[in-house]
């Protein structure tokens, strides 16, 4: 038996044009956020038109350099999504980029709605906060995510503003006694440099 989900989309519903998957907010049926998946062959390029959206290029496999008005910025990528954290390059709204990948490589645009077209802003991995939350078999890597600047705030000390439930807060103290899992953090920032301009 199988149930619609409206929430789950599928591989290759949402490809088009050259993008191996892409969701609007339009198509999507959402208000302000949207993210597209390309797929470059190596030494392939894919345009970029943010139109009313910003636009933030993430790399999930590979590397690429991103060309706007004769200026280029490289990102390093990472080989995969578990093995690094990685450098991303945000692009303003109404404004056209090139990405180019010398190697091949998987990259995601998250695009969302802007009303002003901010400056273009590089961010390494090294700026990547990655923290660990838990304990023994409750461990897990959490990275600069919405929720830990929303949730948690933009404290150094990253104090979860929320409560839990009150039946589960023996979860927590159990914690105490146990060390956070050895495995973790499971990435890192890749090691380089990069000067924007």
């Amino acid at each position: 038996m199988s149930q619609k989900n409206d929430f789950l989309v599928r591989t290759g519903e949402t490809a088009h044009d050259q993008w191996a998957r892409g969701n609007t907010p339009e198509r999507a049926g959402w208000r302000f956020a949207g993210i597209r998946i390309v797929e470059l062959a190596a030494g392939a390029s894919q345009e970029l038109r943010t139109g009313q959206d910003e636009a933030l290029v993430l790399p999930l496999g590979g590397s690429c350099s991103v060309t706007v008005a004769g200026a280029t910025c490289e990102l390093a990528g990472r080989p995969d999504v578990f093995t690094a954290v990685t450098d991303s390059l945000c692009r303003p709204r109404e404004s056209t980029a090139n990405i180019t990948s010398t190697q091949g490589g998987r990259f995601a645009i998250a695009t969302g709605r802007a009303t002003r077209a901010l400056e273009a802003y590089y961010r390494p991995a090294s700026d990547v906060l990655v923290g660990l939350r838990g304990a023994g078999s409750r461990s897990r890597q959490v990275k600069n995510l919405y929720y830990l600047n929303v949730m948690a705030g933009p404290a150094a000390d990253g104090t979860w503003l929320m409560t839990d439930d009150p039946a589960h807060h023996w979860v927590r103290r159990t914690w105490d006694s146990q060390d956070v899992d050895p495995r973790l953090p499971m990435t890192r920032p890749v090691n380089t440099t990069q000067d924007v301009q």
